[in-house]
Parts: C-alpha cells; structure tokens; sequence
C-alpha cells in the first residue's frame, strides 16, 4: 500500500463559499485539505489520511480582525470556523506545516517541522456583507432639534444597521412609523402613519403628513 506523503502546502487546498463571501453575525465554516506533492501534475497532492499538521487561519484589512478555530478531523481535512463582525474586505490567511520531516545521516535520524507557508491560493479575498437590519440598532438621522411645524409634512430620514451596526447596503425592509401629538388633551387618538421611500445604502426618507 502507497501512503500520502507529508503535507506541502502549496498543493493543499481550502473548499467553501466562507472563503469568499460572509454576513456579519453568522457562523461561518470551510475545510482545509492537507496534501503532499505528489498529485496529478503537482496541481493538487494526495489527500493525507491522517491529522497533526499545524493549519493556522486569520482574516485582516485595515480596522479589524477576524479570528478563526481550526479543528483537526484527524483524516487530513481541518475544519475552519469564523464569526465576523464588521463588514468589510478582508484578506484570510490560511496556512499550513507539515508533519515533522525525517532527515537521515547515516546511523542518526532528526526530526524538523516546516514553517507555516500559505496554501494553495491563499491569501483569499473575503468579503463580508452585513447582517439582517436589528431595528434596536437603526436610527433617525437628523441635526439639531427634531421639530414639525404645523401645516407641514415632516420629512426625516432613518438609516438601517445590522445588530454588530454595520450600517446596511441594501433595501427591502419593512418600515412602520407613526406620528403623534404629545400634548393630546383630549386623548383623542390623532396618530398619522408615515411614508417611506428608499433612498441608498440602508437609508430611507420618511414622510409624515401634516396634523
């Protein structure tokens, strides 16, 4: 029987939408399969049939940092989990070692572990998108006092963010407003409903109509 040699990290590969593309908030996941050199044309090596290589794994770009746990599933795959909290583009890192090489000098052997060294098409670049809008994180954006006069609709805008507020790209959501009197002496319910019209990037434009 023909076993798989050590694990080389340039013909050992990643597998998995999560190394492109994410939303903020999520649970993400992809494998890394740990190869030797020996593959069809030296594209891609022979699936080691055993764990203990060294896979490491992070996400960066200019403000943050995404960590990842790798998880050894001891037949030469390693699962790569990450839950990223802001959006953003994002180089993710995965690398990998080899299990300790033997080195023969007549009647000594010793061992030396490889250092870290990307795999195949690492690094990759992953964007992260945000997460469903969380209405406790949106809000109303105006300068100064908010104040309607009478006679007049009030116009006023509301930006959406997602929970970890990443401010949102998309539209789509359901937006219910309602203006109303604070002063009602007579508790008569005189509570209008307002429009909303999407604007761009998560903003929209709420109209309330004059009381």
């Amino acid at each position: 029987m023909i076993y798989p040699n050590k694990a080389f990290p340039p013909a050992s590969v990643a597998v998995g939408e999560s190394l492109r593309t994410a939303i903020a908030g999520l649970e993400h996941q992809f494998i890394v399969e740990a190869r030797d050199e020996y593959g069809e044309q030296g594209a891609v090596g022979n699936l080691l049939l055993e764990g203990g290589a060294a896979v490491s794994a992070h996400g960066l770009n200019q403000d943050d940092e995404i960590e990842v746990i790798v998880d050894d599933n001891l037949n030469g795959t390693y699962t790569a989990s990450y839950t990223p909290e802001k959006s953003g583009t994002y180089l993710l890192s995965v690398l990998l070692t080899g299990s300790s090489m033997l080195h023969d000098l007549g009647n000594f052997a010793f061992g030396k572990r490889l250092a870290l060294s990307h795999i195949k098409g690492s690094p990759f670049l992953l964007k992260v998108v945000p997460g469903a809008t969380d209405p406790g994180q949106s809000e109303l954006v105006f300068s100064g006092i908010l104040e309607q006069v009478t006679g007049r609709d009030l116009i006023i805008d509301l930006q959406a963010y997602d929970a970890n507020k990443n401010r949102r790209l998309v539209g789509g959501d359901k937006i219910v407003a309602y203006l109303s009197s604070s002063s009602n002496v007579l508790e008569i319910d005189t509570s209008v409903e307002c429009n909303s019209k999407y604007l761009d990037e998560g903003l929209y434009s709420l109209m309330c109509p004059a009381v």
